[in-house]
């Protein structure tokens, strides 16, 4: 992950190094527990946590009282207004007020001890390339535009997660933050683009309470794909005053009827409905127990390695990007992704496919991850995604909107859902054989039986019908839009190049860091559109041909 400097803040200058010895002291004094065979180690982005010993499968390694997070609940900064509908960007922005003054007041707050390990320099997200970045930055951030990680900074823009909203949050509160003995004078934009930072790569969602927090010890562990733990937290908090046990603000089922309580016979204590779920042994049972948050071993820990958190299930590159900074080149989350309106201009075909249900599809026999290499995705983990997944394949919903879109193009009646749900079924099985038959012929199989003259696949495997033809043009059109989005030096072969040019020019990689994560990333995402543009271009060639001839 990349940084810049830390004398840029002013927040901790004249500070003792950070201190190991120091955050584990504070850790003790607020009751935390961290399992003995866990060790702070420094890493490239300032601290990691490494196994010192073997660590068995369902461990306790950290057990945190609630009240030790920083939030806008333990903060000494007194509350700011809260829109009508608070999201969990304004939950971002405002925790990262409550760092900013936390690390205004240094060893005067509360939570020093913890602070004071805390990067000093600016982690660099993607959102602040173009601010804090340099030359290096901006270069970076130029070679954004048309990838899915543009498409989710647009998305931040709209939250306000952006400069000009994070600008916009600062001058409206900027004037709440109290002045300090170590920073008497009024708080810069700067140091809140560190606290912002620091919050958007650090920061949990914990309850209905909290909202979102910075957890210590559990913020120092570093994101891996196949994680050794996670955080865990008990959410059916009050949400007024954050106790897990029955308080004064619960409103509990009916109570017991007074002839049976009259009567000596048994009854149940009423539950207020965020505690429904538990028996009434769990609900007295937490009464005596302390709100934590938690970590576990959910697998082995070997001795000697780094033990790894997750940021969350299936993160792409772009997230990683965006959210913390750096790229982990795993070929998680969802590839590439469509809102409706992009792929689809026409109201009458939005409707008619906003009806189709998706489950009804894949138990119609829809292809999808019929095999490695087929046309079609299987079935995503979010219901509804329009993506072009990692490995190339369409997802079902994004080929029916197409499919859709075209019969009512082209006039076709859409008699029923039903029926338009088994014509897409068909089209895709006629679109996964011809696929098949394509790649047979490339390999020189089936001669004489499924193979044409010249290597071409024989035509009666490709031809298609009127409606899947044009769905199969309709598909490549959106990836070839796609593709045109981006920049048009962005081709695998041409990037390579400037990564080359970049290394020779910058050994270390430090000059160009955003730079070649970026390349790399935009290279990674370029290839997946164009093998998949490819496979869908034989398609409709091969189609062509046969439509020519016939």
């Amino acid at each position: 992950m990349a940084t810049c400097s830390a004398a840029d803040t002013g927040l901790v200058v004249g500070c003792p190094p950070p201190s190991v010895d120091t955050l584990y002291t504070w850790l003790g004094v607020h009751g935390a527990t961290v399992h003995a065979a866990l060790a702070v180690v420094p890493d490239a982005t300032g601290f990691g946590v490494r196994a010192t010993a073997d660590i068995p499968m369902g461990t306790q390694l950290l057990a945190l009282p609630k009240p030790a997070m920083l939030s806008h609940r333990t903060t000494s900064l007194p509350p700011i207004p809260v829109p009508a509908e608070p999201d969990l960007a304004f939950s971002t922005l405002r925790l990262a007020l409550v760092l900013l003054h936390e690390l205004r007041q240094q060893h005067d707050s509360a939570f020093w001890g913890y602070l004071q390990i805390l990067p000093r320099a600016t982690p660099m997200v993607l959102p602040l390339w173009d601010e804090l970045g340099g030359a290096d930055g901006r270069a970076a951030a130029a070679w954004v535009k048309g990838t899915e990680a543009w498409r989710l900074l647009q998305d931040r823009a709209q939250q306000g997660l952006d400069v000009p909203g994070l600008r916009m949050f600062f001058d409206t509160h900027a004037s709440h933050l109290p002045p300090t003995r170590a920073h008497p004078s009024a708080p810069t934009f700067r140091s809140f683009l560190h606290a912002y930072a620091l919050v958007s790569t650090r920061a949990f969602t914990i309850d209905l309470y909290h909202h979102v927090a910075l957890v210590p010890f559990a913020d120092m562990l570093n994101h891996a794909s196949a994680p050794h733990t996670s955080l865990a937290a008990d959410d059916f908090v009050c949400h007024v005053c954050g106790s897990l046990a029955v308080c004064a603000h619960d409103v509990c089922g009916p109570a017991p009827a007074l002839a049976l309580v009259l009567a000596g016979a048994p009854t149940s204590t009423p539950a207020p409905p965020r505690l429904a779920h538990l028996t009434e042994t769990q609900r007295t049972g937490i009464e005596a127990e302390r709100d934590t948050v938690d970590m576990y071993a959910e697998r082995g820990v070997g001795a000697g390695a780094e033990v790894c958190n997750t940021y969350g299930d299936g993160l792409d590159d772009a997230r990683l990007l965006v959210e913390w900074g750096f790229a982990a080149h795993d070929y998680d989350g969802d590839g590439l992704t469509w809102r409706p309106d992009e792929v689809c201009p026409v109201p009458a075909a939005l409707d008619a496919w906003a009806a189709l249900d998706e489950n009804a599809l894949v138990d119609a026999h829809f292809p999808g991850g019929l095999h490695d290499g087929g046309m079609f995705a299987r079935p995503s983990a979010r219901p509804g995604i329009l993506n072009l997944d990692n490995n190339g394949a369409v997802s079902a919903r994004l080929f029916a909107l197409v499919y859709t879109m075209v019969c009512v193009v082209s006039g076709a009646e859409l008699t029923s859902e039903a029926r338009l749900r088994a014509d897409i079924v068909r089209a895709a099985w006629e679109l996964e054989a011809a696929s098949d038959a394509i790649e047979r012929a490339r390999q020189g199989e089936g001669e004489g039986e499924g193979e044409g003259g010249d290597g071409a696949p024989a035509a009666d495997a490709t031809r298609l019908s009127r409606l899947t033809a044009l769905a199969a043009r309709g598909v490549l059109a959106l990836l070839t839009r796609r593709q045109r989005q981006m920049r048009p030096e962005s081709s695998p072969g041409e990037i390579a190049r400037l990564l080359d040019d970049v290394w020779k020019r910058d050994v270390d990689g430090a000059e160009h860091a955003l730079l070649a994560v970026t390349l790399d990333y935009v290279a990674a995402e370029r290839r997946l559109l164009d093998v998949a543009a490819g496979a869908w271009a034989d398609i409709v060639n091969a189609a062509g041909r046969d439509a020519a001839a016939a």
